[in-house]
This record gives C-alpha cells, sequence and structure tokens, in this order.
C-alpha cells in the first residue's frame, strides 16, 4: 500500500513537473530570459538583504544597550549624590553644639521645634529618629518604620562608635534611604549625646524629582520580581513582556542584601518610533533591491536586443539582394563569434 501511493506520488511530480517545463517552453525567449534573470539576480540579492537586516538589528541594539549604559550609570551619580546629601544634612545638624546641650540636658522643647519640626517641614523627610547612647530611641518624628530602630542595624552600630554612615533599608514594600550621625557638637568632643537619624523615601514622585531629566524610564524594582530574567552577570539585562530592553543593577541594604533593582529602560514612545524606524528601512530596502533587480534585467535586455538587432538588420539585408551587408561587431565576444560566423557565411553566397 506504501509503494502504490510512493508511485501514485511521483506520477502527480512527474506529471506536474512536464507540465511546468511545457508552459515554460511556451514563454518566448526574451520573457524566459527575463524571468531567469530576475530570478537569479532576487536569489543572489536576497541574501545580502537579510544580512543587512541582521547587522542593521543588531547594530541598533548594540547601541540602544550601550545608550541604556550611560542612562544607568547616570542615574546611579544622581542616586548616589542625593544619598550623599542626606548624609551631609544628618552631619550638619549633628555637630551642632546646642543640639548636643539640649540632648545632655533633656530639653525636649528645644530638639521638638529645633530639629524634629523644621527639618520634617524644610527638608520634606519621610522619619526622623534620635537615640541616646546606648541606642535607645528617645526622640521619634514622621513615619519610622521598625527597621531603622533594630539594634542590630550596622549603621547604628557605627554611629554609637562615632562614625557617620548612610545606605538603603526595606521594609515591606517602601524603601528608604538613611543616614546615622554621631552627636557630637562642633568640636567632635566627646561625651556623645546620642545618634541622630534623617531617612527619606524612594516612591515614584521621588523618582520623577531625581531622573527627570534623563531621557529613559527609571524604576526601582524588588529584585525578586524579576530574578527569573536576570542575566547572568551585573548589569543585569532582560526584556519586558512589551518588548522593551531593560538594563538594571543591584542596590544592596545596610545589612549587605539586596533591597532593589534600579532599573533603566526606554520609553515606550521611543520604543515605538524605533520599530516604526525599523519598518520603513526595511520597506525602503526591499524597495530599493526590488528596483535594483528590474533595473539590471532591463538594462542587459536592452543590450542584448540592441546587439540582436544588428543580426536582424544584416539578414534584411541579404533577404533584400544587398549581398554586401555584414555585422559590424569586432568584440571577441560570444556575439563576435556569431557575428564572424554570419560574415563568413554571407562571403560564400
Amino acid at each position: 500500500m506504501r509503494n502504490r501511493w510512493r508511485l501514485i506520488l511521483r506520477g502527480l511530480w512527474c506529471y506536474a513537473t512536464m507540465q511546468l517545463w511545457l508552459r515554460w517552453a511556451r514563454i518566448p525567449v526574451g520573457r524566459r530570459l527575463a524571468l531567469g534573470m530576475f530570478t537569479t539576480i532576487t536569489a543572489l540579492l536576497l541574501p545580502y538583504l537579510l544580512l543587512s537586516f541582521h547587522s542593521m538589528r543588531a547594530a541598533i541594539a548594540d547601541q540602544q544597550r550601550f545608550a541604556l549604559l550611560q542612562q544607568l550609570k547616570a542615574a546611579q551619580v544622581l542616586l548616589d549624590h542625593e544619598c550623599q546629601q542626606l548624609l551631609r544634612t544628618t552631619e550638619d545638624y549633628s555637630v551642632w553644639e546646642e543640639f548636643r546641650d539640649a540632648l545632655l540636658q533633656g530639653d525636649q522643647e528645644w530638639v521638638r521645634v529645633n530639629i524634629l519640626d523644621w527639618v520634617l517641614s524644610h527638608f520634606y523627610m519621610d522619619a526622623v529618629l534620635i537615640f541616646d547612647r546606648h541606642g535607645h530611641v528617645v526622640y521619634r518624628a514622621g513615619k519610622p518604620v521598625p527597621s531603622m530602630t533594630r539594634p542590630d542595624n550596622p549603621l547604628l552600630q557605627r554611629a554609637l562608635q562615632g562614625v557617620s554612615g548612610m545606605g538603603f533599608l526595606r521594609d515591606g514594600g517602601m524603601l528608604y534611604y538613611v543616614a546615622y550621625a554621631p552627636v557630637l557638637g562642633e568640636n567632635y568632643a566627646p561625651p556623645q549625646a546620642g545618634v541622630l537619624m534623617f531617612a527619606k523615601r524612594l516612591d515614584e514622585a521621588q523618582l520623577t524629582r531625581l531622573w527627570g531629566r534623563l531621557n529613559s524610564t527609571v524604576h526601582l524594582t524588588p529584585p525578586e520580581m524579576v530574578s527569573k530574567s536576570l542575566s547572568a552577570s551585573p548589569p543585569f539585562t532582560f526584556t519586558q513582556p512589551d518588548g522593551e530592553l531593560m538594563i538594571g543593577i543591584l542596590l544592596y541594604g545596610v545589612d549587605g542584601h539586596s533591597v532593589a533593582l534600579l532599573t533603566v529602560g526606554t520609553p515606550s514612545v521611543q520604543v515605538h518610533a524605533m520599530q516604526q524606524a525599523m519598518r520603513r528601512a526595511t520597506l525602503y530596502l526591499l524597495l530599493a533591491g526590488l528596483l535594483l533587480t528590474i533595473g539590471t534585467t532591463a538594462a542587459v535586455l536592452l543590450m542584448l536586443r540592441r546587439h540582436l538587432t544588428l543580426f536582424l538588420q544584416a539578414a534584411h539585408r541579404l533577404a533584400s539582394g544587398m549581398w554586401e551587408a555584414r555585422v559590424p561587431y569586432p568584440a571577441r565576444d560570444e556575439f563576435g563569434i556569431l557575428a564572424r560566423a554570419f560574415n563568413q557565411m554571407a562571403d560564400q553566397w
């Protein structure tokens, strides 16, 4: 049964091939030559077009990746500048002599008016904490989170030893950058009155304010949300569901664990514009290849027709009795061989 179907398919194939050959044989020679040349040139040009498309896409992807890397570095610099500014503000208040004296004397009204209320209203802090020399919270303002007051906080422990520092803290879905500074007065002389902490939350409004000057979208994403699509080594590269390329780097908290993924991506408007430009470039390349193929085929056919016209004119002259008619074609190519054979045949007549 299988051999029978194989014979039937082979017969159908042979019949289709024969019909195709017969139809091809009925086509005039000029058209066959034109179709053959068009098909050959297209087959030769197609790999070049595909390679051009691939090279163009690779170049655009590399350029986009390089631009995003630059934007990522700029975002890191801006974030580091903001953190350093918070640390400087905290240190400026921690070396205030009157502040140190008020803490040592327990002047709660002075601390509340000049530190807590003033800082919250003028510097837009989300939390202000003041610790005593033993690491216990004695003053608080704003909305501090429990991780800011933990005794095992490395920044708090260092500040109790007289060293200021800053870092990131994550509490639930909120990310804060915090600064701790020892309250030592203007002369940095003991006794230390305690520790001052300022904290700001990194939310969408803060991100917009910080990175509004960048020509890209910047996000802080929990690393576990994109861990499956992260690349092997930083900076991490991954693709959004809409095809947008994102590059990010991990931010580490005060305990050494990753707290967020700082990502930079091309805005959707630019992605759409780039896709439209790619489509137009692809269309232009296809049209250019088609016009090149048609133009080359037409030029070759016109050249062949011009040479064949010389033979036709000479044959008509011989048929009209003009025995001196010859084909004036001195070139040493295929047409030259035909011209010499025709001229020799005319000489013998």
